[in-house]
């Protein structure tokens, strides 16, 4: 693996005062604009205060869509899905404490290659993920990272028909022996598979063949609930052949589908679905509504109502691909990646107790643009605040480092 050291350094505390670090903040990454016009780092209070933190230059790894995991440990984990040494992506990790963002491995075609949604830190300590391609079959694999030892393994591949093919998803674990993720393609309709992992044995199962009648090509990954099942979206399939919510009963590996998604209500979600405290879950979908660009959606598991919330438009922001999240504040925030008055995505909050969605700054006032995947709360510590994200336009993520120092660590690459 390989450690990059910082680069350049200035105050932050001239920046934002001191005291505005109790609070906590939202942290996020643009995929273009900023003065290289290739991504931008950026934070966000819940008060809804905007500040542009550094402009990315060319960095190890690049073209990075899925989410950033805190591990137990405190430092931060994520893929990027190109760059690196072979082109097709790298596992990271950055360490708050020393400032330094280390490659623990460079993704192949033979081990694993494009890994999209990011990893999870398994029951077992190990991160693990799955990649969109590569591996023996070239259709996708599983794999494993041993923080304490720097070990990759590749665990199991993807085949097509048998189990699946080019997953995309970040996978969910509910026990030890068991870990859920689906494919987008492949298994024996060719509209993709839930399957079930086992990281003690590396088998891969498939518990569910999605049909176009059911809900077809899954893009995201489950959610598991509180009442320990699964619920996912597809993009395609169902009777509107617009996509579907299901539900999935790991107890009797039962597959249901729930909503029949529609053009008028909300078509092909794109985002993973997010359950609140309260239990309702909430999601958005790439298209439909009545501007046709997409709705910000509830769902309730009991009577599987769902309810459309605010429809997507030009003027407050579309394209939200990314997971919602619910802030501290008992608001739910989440991006854009187009519209808005400049037409480049916003950062949006929506208040559940009012039903009022509110655009809370257009990324374009900024010389910034498209952000890709959702936001990252992060404020434990009022001593040091960590803004980590993502961005594509071949660029990786940067690390922000420490409250009274905004450190950027760039180094230029080629794919």
């Amino acid at each position: 693996m390989r450690s990059t050291n910082l680069l350049a350094a200035w105050l932050f505390a001239a920046i934002l005062p001191i005291g505005s670090f109790a609070q906590t903040t939202l942290h996020g990454m643009t995929s273009s604009g900023g003065d290289y016009g290739v991504g931008t780092i950026y934070t966000m209070t819940e008060a809804g205060v905007f500040t542009k933190k550094i402009d990315l230059f060319r960095y190890e790894g690049s073209n990075p869509k899925g989410d950033i995991l805190r591990g137990n440990s405190g430092k931060y984990y994520g893929t990027t899905e190109f760059g690196g040494a072979n082109g097709v992506g790298t596992l990271w990790q950055f360490d708050p404490v020393t400032g330094i963002h280390t490659v623990l491995y460079d993704f192949s075609t033979a081990s694993g290659a494009r890994p999209v949604r990011g990893v999870i830190q398994a029951l077992n300590g190990r991160l693990t993920g799955v990649c969109s391609e590569g591996g023996a079959n070239n259709l996708g694999c599983v794999f494993d990272y041993n923080i304490g030892t720097g070990v990759f393994t590749k665990r199991a591949d993807f085949s097509g028909v048998s189990n699946g093919s080019f997953p995309r998803c970040r996978l969910v674990q509910v026990s030890s022996t068991r870990v859920f993720g689906v494919t987008q393609t492949g298994g024996t309709n060719g509209r993709g598979v839930l399957f079930e992992f086992n990281p003690v044995n590396g088998a891969i199962t498939p518990r569910h063949h999605f049909a176009i009648a059911t809900g077809s090509n899954p893009y995201s990954g489950v959610v598991l609930a509180s009442n320990a099942r699964l619920y996912g979206t597809t993009v395609s399939g169902g009777t509107n052949n617009v996509g579907t919510i299901y539900e999935f009963n790991t107890t009797t590996n039962l597959h249901t589908k729930l909503v029949d998604l529609a053009a008028a209500t909300g078509s092909s979600p794109i985002g993973e679905l997010m359950q609140a405290a309260s239990g309702t879950i909430y999601g958005t979908t790439s298209s439909g509504g009545t501007n046709a660009v997409g709705v910000l959606f509830s769902f309730t598991i009991a009577g599987s109502v769902y309810t459309p919330l605010h429809h997507f438009d030009n003027t407050g922001g579309y394209s939200s691909f990314g997971r919602i999240i619910a802030g501290t504040d008992g608001f739910l925030y989440g991006t854009t990646n187009q519209g808005g008055p400049g037409g480049d995505g916003v950062i949006y909050r929506y208040n559940t107790a009012t039903s009022t969605y509110s655009a809370l700054f257009d990324l374009a006032t900024a010389g910034i643009r498209s952000p890709w995947g959702g936001l990252l709360e992060d404020g434990n510590d009022p001593e040091r605040t960590m803004q980590l994200g993502w961005t594509r336009s071949e660029r990786c993520v940067v690390p922000l480092y420490r409250c009274n120092q905004l450190v950027e660590r760039c180094i230029a690459f080629q794919l």
